[in-house]
């Protein structure tokens, strides 16, 4: 039951939640763990990093995404608006 405020103070409020589905970017950072950090053995930590940027490019431009019918994320953007340097 919700209680009734007093008279000169304010009523308390609960803060509002950012409506942000956060289900994709736990996918993404599964996909990253499974695909790119433990797929291969690195020989240090710096190695492994210098491969983020390599993979993530792959997976924006070259890897299939079934929820996309199979095309990567960078075909749903229009064309006209998308730099060509990354392609």
């Amino acid at each position: 039951m919700q209680q009734q405020p007093t008279a000169g103070r304010p009523e308390a409020r609960r803060p509002s939640r950012i409506g942000i589905n956060l289900s994709g970017i736990v996918r993404f950072i599964q996909t990253l763990l499974r695909e790119w950090a433990y797929r291969f053995a690195y020989k240090s930590p710096a190695e492994r990093k210098r491969w983020l940027t390599p993979y993530v490019h792959f997976y924006n431009y070259h890897r299939a995404h079934s929820a996309l019918g199979y095309n990567p994320p960078i075909s749903r953007l229009d064309r006209k608006n998308v730099l060509k340097r990354n392609s």
